[in-house]
């Protein structure tokens, strides 16, 4: 398993090689453009080749930066395309029900988001924009959240204490949002059927709550009202999996204030979490993801801090 993170301040994505081990090759950086600063990235099959290309949302470029994959963990040279202000999140899902992935980024500063759509060969059209009812959106998640056809868009707003929910019309469009209340500042929206029940859950950091706000799905294009659990201060990033092999989903936050942390809640299958277990962490984490980087059958934590990026191997419970 492999790694690629973004270099904010390098204007870059750094790739790093797994041996299957668990141990990380020295990152090989390709550039996502002058003065980009990519704050997120995700890795899709835009073309028609079968490899991972990735797409980075860059926070001071206005702008998105597709770099294509070759299959052997190299990126070709970067394609800008332009979206709104301060973009700080990126998601990828057949919005208009082609068989082609599409992007969506949250800008920031523009108070809205903007939805490129893909023809398939690697190129994306020209920019839609969809206004919000909200403000500062600060990044994205993609799911089928209302059970009608197509995927439907949430993001938090982080100046407003909510998440907002536009329901697609699988045809590329977006409804008008609807607010769900979160607690305080919120950054990083994730999701998962965390209570089993076959529908779309969110989940959402809050800066400065210094936890989670779940979010379960009505099923009907509503949330039921958030919970929250307490993580370590300022968590920017969620990440949800299983990681302890029960079969119901967990989170991991990457926590930046407290010099530090993981923040690792395991899930009871009913919507629940159990207090969270702190991972220290050198420096302040930015963000978190998880795979089976050794091949032991166990998801590991792979973190971003501090200009490094940290692996925690974990072990059977």
């Amino acid at each position: 398993m492999d790694v690629v993170v973004t270099c904010r301040d390098d204007d870059e994505i750094s790739v790093l090689l797994g041996d299957g081990t668990g141990t990380l090759a020295p990152g090989v950086t390709y550039s996502t453009g002058n003065n980009t600063r990519p704050e997120d990235l995700v890795l899709v099959l835009l073309d028609d080749d079968n490899f991972l290309d990735a797409v980075t949302a860059n926070r001071d470029g206005d702008s998105i930066s597709v770099l294509y994959g070759d299959g052997t963990g190299v990126f070709g040279v970067e394609e800008e395309y332009g979206a709104g202000g301060r973009i700080q999140g990126v998601a990828a899902a057949d919005l208009d029900d082609d068989g082609n992935l599409d992007i969506v980024a949250a800008n920031r500063d523009d108070d809205d988001l903007s939805v490129f759509i893909g023809d398939g060969l690697g190129g994306l059209l020209a920019e839609l924009n969809v206004a919000t009812p909200s403000q500062q959106p600060e990044s994205v998640f993609i799911a089928d959240i209302d059970d009608q056809a197509g995927f439907d868009v949430v993001w938090p707003s982080s100046n407003q204490n909510e998440v907002v929910l536009h329901s697609g019309d699988a045809m590329g469009g977006l409804g008008v949002g609807a607010e769900s209340g979160v607690g305080a500042s919120p950054r990083r929206i994730s999701g998962g059927d965390f209570n089993e029940d076959g529908e779309v859950d969110v989940v959402v950091t809050n800066f400065n709550g210094a936890s989670v706000s779940y979010l379960a799905n009505n099923g009907d294009g509503t949330f039921a009202a958030h919970v929250t659990s307490p993580v370590g201060a300022q968590p920017t990033w969620a990440f949800v999996g299983d990681f302890d092999g029960d079969g119901a989903l967990d989170i991991v936050t990457a926590n930046n204030g407290g010099g530090g942390s993981l923040s690792v809640l395991l899930g009871d299958g009913s919507g629940g979490f159990a207090a969270a277990v702190t991972l220290d962490v050198p420096s302040a984490a930015r963000s978190v993801a998880a795979a089976d980087l050794n091949e032991d059958g166990i998801p590991d934590f792979v973190t971003t801090a501090g200009g490094n990026v940290g692996v925690f191997l974990s072990s059977a419970p």
